[in-house]
């Protein structure tokens, strides 16, 4: 553009899917393709994506107490059209344990969500990443979520968004979004305030400030 040329910093995010301690929702030696339907694989279309076998889901309910969940794999995991059943579930916990961390953990060919946190807040969700998920990966839930951390995180190849706020009072730190619908994305509702429907009131790449002083550092989008 008749301008002088400038060295640009061209790097790959590079992760590890596995892990030695697997939580996984479908046998030991599946095929993944079987799991995930080779129509989907054949398209690349999400409305494609095969309804059975269901995956299995994990989830910490109705509890404050300290939770620390750290280098698990959750693979095959995620069930369609079931409200609550995700991979890595936090439902109904209040205000947690400020020790309660979720670090250092996979999730890869969910079938719905990654990491959501329901009614819980002042969660860590740091330095985990994921790969290939159907809706939304790392999310709150229903728009009175505050206060949870989501830091150094990595989301690729997830169908709608990486990362979803249904309220901007959580803090996003450094994470990467990579080949997503949307990298970071919040569900306001510009009429009625915060709402906790992605699928109605999500404006895409509009990102408010956070408020209440919570920081958001958000990270990168590649190719989102």
């Amino acid at each position: 553009y008749g301008r002088k040329a400038k060295n640009t910093w061209m790097r790959a995010e590079i992760f590890k899917l596995t892990r030695n301690i697997v939580i996984q929702g479908i046998p030991v030696g599946s095929d993944m393709t079987e799991f995930i339907g080779a129509e989907f694989i054949r398209t690349g279309q999400y409305y494609n994506l095969k309804q059975n076998p269901r995956g299995g889901h994990f989830v910490v309910a109705h509890t404050p107490k300290k939770q620390i969940i750290q280098g698990v794999e959750f693979a095959a995991m995620g069930q369609p059209g079931i409200l609550g059943r995700y991979p890595l579930h936090f439902h109904s916990c209040g205000n947690v344990d400020s020790g309660t961390v979720v670090k250092y953990n996979s999730i890869h060919h969910s079938k719905q969500r990654c990491v959501v946190a329901h009614a819980t807040n002042g969660l860590t969700i740091k330095n985990n990443v994921a790969f290939w998920a159907h809706d939304q990966c790392y999310m709150t839930e229903d728009g009175y979520e505050h206060s949870n951390k989501f830091i150094g995180n990595m989301a690729a190849n997830i169908q709608r968004a990486a990362y979803w706020m249904a309220n901007p009072s959580n803090d996003l730190i450094r994470n990467i979004a990579a080949n997503s619908g949307t990298g970071f994305d919040y569900g306001v509702n510009k009429d009625d305030g915060i709402n906790g429907n992605p699928h109605h009131f999500s404006y895409k790449h509009k990102i408010p400030c956070q408020t209440g002083g919570m920081e958001n550092d958000q990270g990168c989008t590649h190719a989102s």
